[in-house]
This record gives C-alpha cells, structure tokens and sequence, in this order.
C-alpha cells in the first residue's frame, strides 16, 4: 500500500485536487455553459461517449439526431427558466453513431455571474429512457 502521507506533505492547489477527483471518478462528468458549449468533461464522459476530447463541443452533438431539436429548444427553455435540479434516463449518441443509454443528474448554478449546468452521466445500463431534460419525451 501506497504510503499516503507523502502526497499531502507538498502544497497541492485546491484546483488540482478537484481535477484529479474528477478524473478518477467512475461517472462522467460534464459542465456546459449557457450556449449548450461543453466547457469541462472529465474521462469517464469522454470515454462512455467514445470520444478523446469533449471540450469545446456542442451538448447537442452527444443527443441522438432524431431527438436534437427537441433537446437544444429544452436546453434553451432551461437556461431561460431553470427547473429544479433532476435525473432522467434517455439514450445519448456515442461517437460510432450507436445510441447508448445513460441515467443524467442535471444542476444548474451561477459561476462568477455564468450560468452554468453540470452533469452527472452513468453510462452503466441506465432504465429504459423516461420524460427527458426540460419535460420532452426521449423515447
């Protein structure tokens, strides 16, 4: 077993701390801006999504062509008027084209004035997809 001791005998900065949480944790994590622009995905979100990097790229990008619109005018009614914080089932799109389920814990909070909304992705066999993000249907 790793001595432990050692790593907390040198300053370690809050933000890498954090970082390195994020990233050794099982659940993807992502954190999108107002624009529906993901800003932050950690490993676990990219790996379930097939994908090396997901910062940069449109939310919608990762939601099934037949159910996008739907998702960018839910995101787009959240930003405007934020519902409570929730969890839904729906299927998201992997980067081979194949649509997976995943179980999204969705927060949304101010970030130095930014509206920012975080999610929490399980990519294990989420439940048959329910009532989506914003109230939409995603089956």
């Amino acid at each position: 077993m790793q001595n432990t001791a050692n790593i907390w005998s040198a300053p370690i900065t809050r933000a890498r701390l954090l970082e390195e949480a994020l990233h050794s944790v099982n659940s993807g994590v992502l954190v999108v801006d107002e624009e529906g622009i993901i800003r932050y995905a950690n490993t676990a979100a990219c790996d379930g999504f097939g994908w090396r990097s997901l910062d940069g790229m449109p939310l919608a990008d990762l939601v099934p062509l037949n159910k996008r619109d739907k998702h960018i005018g839910g995101f787009e009614g959240f930003v405007r008027s934020p519902a409570a914080n929730g969890t839904v089932c729906v299927n998201g799109l992997h980067r081979s084209g194949k649509e997976i389920p995943v179980e999204v814990s969705v927060s949304y909070s101010r970030v130095d004035g930014n509206f920012v909304v975080t999610a929490a992705i399980d990519f294990r066999e989420a439940s048959t997809p329910e009532t989506g993000f914003g109230g939409i249907d995603e089956q």
